[in-house]
């Protein structure tokens, strides 16, 4: 694995985290970004997952309005037409946070009867378990009333990788992992995550690995 400033594992939504440096590097002050924020270490406390479908990239033409938008915060409340122009959704796409979930377990029911029924491709229990939580979030009680908000985030490589988005009691964790062979700046890319309420702290973090 490349070089990290900190490495968080999530288990049983338990957040554990490992610093692997207690001094910024040379390399981390080079390629870091003012945005990057460290969450607490030594805590631990339950946390939430956020999934996928609810953390979606502010496309690279409305970048420069929403890094402006985060110049003195670290996020913003949107209103869903505010959400859906960032993101440049068609008048038809999944806009709210409950009709992303919606189009999501349509997606995930797809590929299940894909490989079950049809046999084309594989069903993995991954898969399976991903479906389970979002038929349970797509009746909980709020998910209808999910917020969007536009929030700070940086990544390494962009196009090797994901964002993750953990919510732990009143603080929010937004990361992206990615591979790449040479730590290169962190670049600005900010996100909107449906979230049923604004956090208190919001901490950004970057993942590398070879």
């Amino acid at each position: 694995m490349n070089y990290l400033r900190r490495r968080y594992f999530w288990l049983s939504g338990v957040l554990l985290s490992t610093l692997l440096a207690s001094e910024p590097s040379y390399s981390e002050r080079v390629t870091s970004d003012s945005w990057e924020t460290d969450a607490p270490t030594g805590e631990s406390h339950a946390c939430t997952t956020i999934d996928s479908s609810l953390i979606a990239p502010v496309p690279p033409r409305h970048r420069t309005e929403a890094i402006a938008r985060l110049n003195s915060t670290s996020l913003v409340a949107l209103s869903q037409r505010e959400a859906s122009n960032l993101l440049d959704l068609p008048p038809k796409a999944p806009a709210s946070g409950a009709e992303r979930i919606k189009a999501a377990i349509g997606s995930l029911e797809d590929e299940r009867r894909s490989a079950l029924e049809d046999h084309v491709g594989s069903w993995p229990l991954a898969a399976q378990d991903r479906l389970d939580r979002l038929e349970h979030l797509a009746v909980t009680p709020g998910t209808s009333a999910l917020t969007p908000f536009l929030v700070r985030a940086v990544a390494k490589y962009e196009g090797t990788g994901a964002f993750m988005a953990t919510v732990c009691q009143d603080s929010l964790l937004i990361a992206h992992g990615s591979l790449g062979h040479e730590e290169p700046r962190s670049t600005r890319l900010p996100v909107i995550v449906f979230l049923t309420r604004a956090p208190d702290h919001v901490y950004v973090e970057w993942s590398m690995a070879e």
